[in-house]
């Protein structure tokens, strides 16, 4: 049987159910049907280990990085259920109970317990690519991936102020650093990557030059005339920039090609015009699989808006497409109405 966390898989696991901490709360479609994922891969991963199945608990305020396992219980958040980064999440909590990490700290010191500790992460990151490999069936350059873009996306969020070191963990970048250590004989792609120990350069596969075409800001795609600008960029405005447009324009870079070993960000960039009022804007993501793979949902209240329009972005960080090259499909609805439809290419980076 396989346990791909990508599709549903007979369930056998325990369940302890859904806890709503915040009051009850009722999962989406798309929420249940990934909890029954998560379930099977508990459930296959400790079939494949000789281990007894463990209990899965779904919090709606669970706190920390999405997921936490103790003393059999397996807990993730409810946002964690859609994440890109969920499989990561779910093979390093697995790994904890594989690796045996119920077990109390040998050391009686605070430093030496920290210590200990961060030491068990970076064992756990480690055999999560393992648990990867065994029970979902892919190769280990592509679970190597899957927890690369978890860490590196964390080392960013720290970078800008948006994700916290969660207690036990090294900063991510070390993380990382260790992780990609662990694995030199996949130097020709890792060795160039952000984080990486210098130790893997020497084993870089060169790639030749990359030109990236830059056009001028546009809305090829809309089905809206409600949407002034909508194009893809890999220099984001930061959050408050009133941005002009004409002569001294300083709108976003407009391109549509993304490498996953070289660019950092990947945005969607959006201007809608001024309502006077809230508006919804969602935008779904699907990779050239056919597969939805982000869905991202913004109010903006343009009630006390001043100007034509008023932009926003959706996405950010590469990471969260990161593992799948191809021309994606991004389909942007306004109220629950679609507006247009747009296209980027992700290309595969040294030794993808």
């Amino acid at each position: 049987m396989s346990a791909r966390l990508a599709r549903p898989a007979a369930i056998a696991l325990a369940a302890a159910g859904v806890l709503a901490l915040g009051g009850c709360a009722s999962l989406t479609l798309q929420q249940q049907k990934s909890e029954a994922e998560i379930k099977a891969f508990a459930d296959e991963t400790a079939q494949v280990y000789g281990l007894s199945r463990i209990s899965l608990l779904v919090g709606q305020d669970v706190a920390s990085t999405g997921g936490t396992y103790r003393r059999g219980l397996f807990t993730i958040s409810t946002p964690l259920l859609l994440s890109p980064y969920r499989d990561s999440v779910v093979a390093h909590e697995m790994a904890h109970y594989v690796l045996g990490h119920d077990a109390p700290l040998r050391s009686s010191t605070g430093y030496d317990r920290q210590r200990e500790q961060e030491l068990r992460e970076l064992d756990a990151n480690a055999k999560a690519v393992e648990i990867l490999v065994r029970v979902s069936r892919i190769s280990e350059e592509q679970a190597l991936r899957t927890l690369y873009a978890h860490l590196i996306a964390v080392h960013r969020g720290s970078q800008r102020g948006t994700a916290m070191l969660a207690p036990g963990h090294r900063p991510p970048c070390e993380e990382v650093a260790d992780l990609l250590g662990r694995f030199p004989h996949h130097a020709s792609w890792t060795g160039s990557l952000e984080c990486a120990p210098e130790a893997l350069a020497r084993g870089i596969r060169p790639h030749g030059p990359r030109a990236k075409a830059v056009r001028e800001p546009g809305r090829e795609g809309s089905a809206s005339e409600q949407l002034v600008y909508a194009y893809f960029t890999d220099r984001p405005p930061a959050s408050g920039t009133a941005l002009r447009t004409g002569a001294g324009s300083n709108l976003p870079p407009n391109v549509a090609d993304f490498w996953v070993d070289e660019d950092r960000d990947l945005v969607l960039f959006l201007a809608v015009k001024n309502t006077g009022k809230k508006i919804k804007v969602a935008s779904r993501w699907v990779s050239a699989d056919g597969v939805q793979r982000r869905w991202l949902e913004w109010e903006v209240d343009q009630s006390a808006a001043r100007g034509a329009w008023t932009w926003l972005t959706h996405g950010r960080d590469i990471g969260a497409v990161w593992l799948w090259p191809g021309r994606w499909r991004v389909t942007v609805s306004l109220d629950g109405v679609e507006a247009g439809t747009y296209r980027f290419e992700l290309h595969p980076g040294a030794g993808q």
